[in-house]
């Protein structure tokens, strides 16, 4: 799932870059980002294959997802694409500042009739509900970032862009705000994090995010 999400992901970036350029990019491109991510992905990494998957079979699922993209999308005016960030991780409520950065990189912001987005891109086999996309960690430190960086969070529009992968291929649209309350409560739950990770509090969580991963056998024996 990681290898082909990221694939799928390549080509997504190529496409946001050619239409930053006014360009349009066809499908035959954006499977040829696709064809090059999955060379250079599995050949680092070892794959296992789920649920009759192939690899062709996953190819064809690919071009119905892009070919579904292509079709439905409706890009505003593009300010940044893998845009990196790393800020400071700071209460707003009591100023205390946890010493550790958030680093990581926003998939895409745009500039709509409403403001301006920030996007992630997402592949799914079932539909989000809306409790997942109210409380999800990552949105809020997009806002979080967002609002170190000069904007009011409230001004901000927060938004998964899902391309389904449950045989009907289909891109939907989830979209959510945060408060400086969320802010808080992310800054509290960082420096859990972190309060455990100093007292080596680790232990297995099973999930889909094992497949493909370093530790996956070694969380197996613990």
């Amino acid at each position: 799932a990681r290898i082909f999400g990221s694939a799928i992901h390549q080509s997504l970036e190529h496409y946001y870059t050619g239409r930053k350029e006014s360009r349009n990019v066809p499908i035959n491109e954006m499977l040829a980002l696709y064809d090059a991510s999955w060379e250079k992905e599995t050949s680092e990494n070892e794959i296992r294959f789920k649920n009759g998957n192939t690899r062709d079979s996953l190819l064809k699922t690919a071009e119905s997802m892009l070919e579904t993209f292509l079709k439905t999308v409706k890009p505003g005016e593009i300010l940044a694409i893998e845009q990196s960030f790393s800020e400071e991780i700071i209460d707003p409520e009591t100023n205390e500042n946890l010493g550790v950065p958030l680093k990581g990189r926003i998939d895409l912001i745009e500039r709509t009739k409403s403001g301006i987005a920030v996007i992630d891109h997402k592949t799914a086999a079932k539909s989000y509900d809306d409790e997942r996309v109210a409380n999800d960690l990552q949105l809020t430190a997009y806002s979080y970032v967002m609002s170190r960086q000069g904007h009011d969070p409230e001004d901000i529009t927060l938004r998964f862009d899902v391309l389904m992968k449950n045989g009907k291929c289909a891109f939907q649209t989830y979209q959510t705000f945060r408060t400086p309350k969320d802010h808080a409560r992310l800054f509290k739950t960082a420096k859990s994090v972190i309060q455990g990770i100093k007292a080596e509090a680790f232990y297995p969580q099973k999930s889909w995010m094992c497949n493909g991963c370093v530790f996956e056998r070694e969380c197996e024996k613990w």
